[in-house]
């Protein structure tokens, strides 16, 4: 049950009983030697009204603090696939769609689940990559 362990999550972590809104990104990560391979779902949280933003605590140590930042900014603050699949999201919701990454990266083949119109149009308003474009091309891992 991926929602209700999204929502547990966001409670445990920043105190917030929040339902999460709907999928923006599916991301399959490789195994490292630090960890497995995983599949991570990343729903959307809408939009924090003040009240929310000022209830926000990190609780039990599991974050050292939190910052909402520009999109430009993002890169500077969190690792490359984490810049990958939040830019990823954010063009999500700005399609409304929902986008397939691999290792943070967008999936060359555009899935059937909208239909194939509705996926060329979203692929040429540059919302679901066919191809990753220079925003990710330069931090795709290499396969090689």
């Amino acid at each position: 049950m991926p929602h209700a362990a999204c929502r547990r999550k966001v409670a445990e972590k920043f105190g917030l009983d929040r339902p999460p809104g709907r999928v923006l990104v599916v991301d399959w990560v490789p195994s490292r030697p630090e960890r497995p391979e995983g599949l991570v779902v990343v729903y959307d949280g809408g939009v924090l009204v003040p009240g929310e933003v000022a209830a926000i605590t990190p609780q039990d140590g599991a974050l050292a603090g939190y910052a909402f930042v520009k999109p430009e900014d993002v890169a500077e603050r969190v690792s490359p696939l984490l810049a990958r699949r939040i830019a990823a999201c954010l063009d999500a919701a700005m399609a409304g769609t929902v986008i397939s990454l691999e290792d943070g990266c967008p999936v060359e083949a555009v899935a059937d689940a909208v239909g194939i119109q509705q996926a060329v149009e979203v692929a040429a308003a540059g919302a679901y990559y066919l191809q990753p474009t220079p925003r990710y091309a330069a931090a795709r891992p290499s396969t090689a």
